[in-house]
C-alpha cells in the first residue's frame, strides 16, 4: 500500500452476501446456547499481505469433529438437523472464493470463529 486509495478485491454484493451469511450463523448458533449470547464482527487490513480481513466469532457451542470435516460442503452442518437447507457456508465459500478471496475456520479460537480475506487492490473493481 502506497498510501493512495485502495479498494477491495470484491464484487460489493458478493462482500454484503457472504458477510450477512456468516453473522446469520453466527446469530443462529449463539440463540441455542446460554447467556450471555452475541456475534462479533472485527476486521482489519494485513498490510504485510495487502488484505482485508474480517472475522465473524459467536457464543455458540462450537463445532464437533463430525461438522468440521463437512463445513463448506452443500446440504452438511447443523442447519440440516434443524429443517434448512446447509447452504450457508457452501454459499460463503462460493462468495469468497469467486472474489479470488479466502474463507477459512479458525481453529484454536476460545469461540467459533471464520475469516474472510480478500486482497487489495489500487483500482476500484468493477461491479
Amino acid at each position: 500500500m502506497d498510501g493512495g486509495a485502495e479498494y477491495v478485491n470484491c464484487s460489493g454484493q458478493d462482500f454484503a452476501q457472504a458477510l450477512f451469511q456468516l453473522v446469520k450463523n453466527g446469530i443462529e448458533a449463539a440463540a441455542a446456547s446460554p447467556e450471555p449470547r452475541w456475534v462479533r464482527v472485527d476486521a482489519h487490513v494485513d498490510l504485510a499481505r495487502s488484505e482485508l480481513v474480517v472475522r465473524v466469532s459467536d457464543s455458540g457451542a462450537g463445532l464437533d469433529v463430525e461438522q468440521l470435516a463437512t463445513l463448506f460442503v452443500p446440504f452438511h452442518g447443523s442447519a440440516t438437523t434443524t429443517g434448512r437447507l446447509g447452504l450457508g457456508l457452501s454459499t460463503v465459500k462460493d462468495l469468497v472464493t469467486k472474489n479470488a478471496g479466502q474463507v477459512e475456520y479458525v481453529p484454536f479460537e476460545a469461540h467459533t470463529t471464520f475469516q474472510m480475506r480478500f486482497g487489495l487492490v489500487s483500482t476500484e473493481p468493477t461491479p
